[in-house]
């Protein structure tokens, strides 16, 4: 199994107090934040055996757990209501939408549809120029550190968060103890001891609320609209439509768990 981590691009990238205005107003800052974090690919394969697209969740030995709403919130600050981030996406002229939105458009080898490589966002937008600028070109160059966080760089840094999180700055944003200098092994062996761990894990080991006795210190961002974190609701982000499913996992949430319906919401892949 074969895992790309787009981040790679964004070490060393750091935000110019100018943008900042315009990124914490997109909704995007905290995330920016997290910068960039080598990732356990043997236990990421390890998971991904558990995963079950017919219900989105991990199925593991003492019940199924997912990513929700909960973990994007308290994670990540992303606003979990208001307006969608998605739209029609299709165009003829992805480089002219560029151009309106960011000053420039890419090169045609550095575009591929709707994406933008972020080697080239990184090499034009990550350093501002040390000169007066206008409020358009700064929000030009804000936009081009929000656009670093696509649909599928954003997903895989929360599973990322999923696999081993908790918190050391609550009065920030729940930094990840996995952000430290590390190797790891890439031998077949680890994923064979990653898969025996999961299959023998106790039910004591399981941390079903990770974020009790926090909640009192967290930011107010972190805790708006928790009534929704256990809303079913398909997530939406272009062409991508996925069901969140919360009621699968009522433990994550503190509430005992009936067994969950077997009626999964059919999407319409044709007309979504």
């Amino acid at each position: 199994m074969k895992f790309t981590i787009h981040m790679v691009a964004l070490r060393h990238w750091v935000m110019d107090p100018r943008i900042e205005p315009y990124v914490r107003a997109s909704g995007f800052y905290y995330l920016t934040q997290m910068g960039y974090t080598r990732s356990d690919h043997r236990l990421l394969q390890a998971l991904v055996e558990r995963w079950r697209p017919e219900t989105n969740t991990f199925h593991m030995r003492h019940g199924e757990m997912t990513v929700t709403l909960q973990d994007v919130a308290v994670l990540t600050r992303l606003p979990i209501d208001g307006k969608p981030v998605t739209g029609i996406t299709d165009c003829d002229d992805w480089g002219h939408v560029c151009e309106d939105l960011l000053g420039v458009g890419p090169p045609a080898e550095k575009i591929k549809g709707g994406r933008i490589y972020l080697s080239w966002l990184k090499e034009t937008f990550s350093i501002v120029p040390d000169i007066d600028l206008d409020d358009d070109i700064l929000q030009q160059y804000g936009r081009g550190r929000d656009y670093t966080w696509d649909d599928r760089t954003y997903m895989t840094e929360i599973l990322c968060l999923e696999i081993d999180l908790w918190g050391q700055d609550f009065t920030k944003f729940l930094t990840i103890r996995w952000k430290v200098t590390q190797r790891f092994d890439e031998n077949s062996r680890v994923l064979i001891y990653y898969r025996a761990q999961l299959d023998y894990q106790l039910e004591s080991q399981v941390i079903w609320q990770p974020y009790v006795g926090t909640y009192a210190v967290l930011p107010y961002a972190c805790r708006d609209h928790m009534e929704l974190w256990l809303a079913r609701v398909p997530f939406i982000c272009f062409d991508i439509v996925e069901m969140h499913m919360p009621d699968r996992v009522t433990h994550q949430f503190g509430v005992h768990q009936d067994i969950p319906s077997t009626t999964v919401e059919v999407i319409d892949w044709m007309n979504r």
